[in-house]
């Protein structure tokens, strides 16, 4: 199965310069960022700079709602996996797919699964301002400068258009003038292991800065195990491994150039979670096996493992000159995902593996070029022109295993592929 599209697009906003003005003069309304900030002791809705009308502006002036959790407030909550932003978000649902090839994001009441949506999302993901898979960051999370949760239908403005919302996330840049770093460890008694660090460092003080970042992560996944310890008794898991390199270079204070590459590497093997139906219905058959929620057991013979490789390549350039800005911003990344899923939930057939195989080599480019204002054009006029091109590869190869019922003079059930 192939599947592969191009979208080009372009886009003029304007906005009257009154609308931010009176916002200012108005009594303050209630934080927009995060419901979880006020307790922690952040940084209140005044000071929070956001990009969620591709600018710089604070989310004040922001005529919309924006959930921003920056890193200070991420490090405070410790987050380790970018699904934990839900906790904080009102309304935000998150969760990723058992096959590995993808997530769901549920915002406003509207659900997305990219099995079944395909490459036309509701909730649109981008990294670093540029568009990419809900697999790639409902990951674990590390060095991250900012999230923004933006509500409501998006335009063109970032070059998809997605109808309950988007959500950004940005990575720290290089900082040119200071060597700075950071480490973060974490560790608890159910087989969670999570260190991740970063280092930056100014190449040409003002001038040129490199930033390096990595993640190590090692945990138990569901910690849910077969009862069937005799054909598989291993524990679940899940490793991941990444690293990140971004470089920052500004040559002339009009020119700003930066990319990165990053890498992650994940492994899994988990078994799915059941419970006896007479725990749920007394009057139901007492099963073989009596298997209770808190017991955390499948009666599956065989696990699911799933295999991720995510190279990423992310590079923005941009230019300032009498007060406009021309930005040009680029993403080319690579999925290689390889998931076996077992197939006979109930154990129908003891001894027989009927299994789900897929194996997906996906690559996807973006293009963006486009011009806005600085200063506000006449003292009232903000204005974005763009033009936007992404086109996706999704090559994948699936064998599924499945049963053929044979009378019993011929040997009974055969599975076949």
């Amino acid at each position: 199965m192939r599947i592969s599209y191009s979208l080009g697009c372009a886009s003029l906003i304007a906005l009257a310069g009154s609308m931010p003005a009176a916002a200012q003069t108005a009594p303050a309304p209630a934080p927009a960022g995060p419901v979880a900030a006020a307790p922690l002791g952040a940084s209140t809705a005044e000071d929070i700079i956001v990009n969620a009308r591709r600018r710089d502006e604070s989310i004040q002036d922001v005529p919309g709602v924006v959930n921003a959790i920056t890193s200070e407030e991420a490090a405070k909550l410790n987050f380790r996996e970018f699904q934990e932003v839900q906790t904080v978000v009102p309304g935000l649902n998150l969760t990723t797919n058992s096959n590995g090839t993808g997530g769901n994001a549920q915002l406003r009441g509207v659900n997305f699964d990219v099995n079944a949506s395909g490459n036309n999302p509701t909730v649109e993901f981008y990294q670093n301002d540029a568009p990419i898979t809900a697999g790639v960051i409902l990951q674990q999370i590390y060095d991250v400068g900012q999230v923004e949760v933006l509500r409501g239908p998006q335009g063109t403005l970032r070059g998809r258009a997605s109808p309950s919302g988007s959500i950004t996330i940005t990575t720290r840049k290089p900082d040119l003038y200071q060597i700075g770093g950071y480490t973060n460890m974490t560790g608890n008694d159910i087989g969670t292991i999570n260190a991740n660090a970063g280092i930056n460092l100014p190449i040409v003080e003002g001038i040129a800065a490199i930033r390096v970042a990595g993640l190590i992560n090692e945990d138990e996944g569901n910690r849910v195990r077969t009862v069937n310890k005799r054909i598989d008794g291993r524990d679940p898991y899940t490793r991941s491994k990444s690293g990140r390199v971004s470089l920052l270079v500004t040559p002339i204070d009009a020119l700003r150039l930066e990319g990165s590459y990053q890498r992650l590497d994940r492994r899994s093997r988990q078994f799915d979670q059941v419970e006896s139906f007479n725990q749920v219905n007394p009057t139901a058959a007492a099963s073989p096996v009596t298997i209770r929620a808190k017991d955390r057991l499948s009666n599956q013979e065989t696990p699911r493992t799933v295999h991720q490789n995510y190279d990423i390549y992310n590079g923005r350039a941009e230019l300032a000159l009498g007060g406009q800005r021309l930005i040009y911003q680029f993403q080319h990344y690579t999925q290689l995902i390889d998931s076996n899923l077992g197939q006979d939930y109930g154990n129908t057939f003891p001894g027989l593996d009927f299994n789900y195989f897929s194996s997906s080599h996906i690559k996807s480019t973006s293009h963006e070029l486009r011009l806005q204002n600085e200063e506000r054009v006449f003292g009232f006029l903000d204005y974005v022109i763009g033009a936007f091109d992404n086109k996706n590869s999704t090559p994948t190869d699936l064998q599924i295993t499945t049963a053929i019922f044979l009378p019993p003079f011929l040997g009974g059930s055969l599975a076949t592929t």
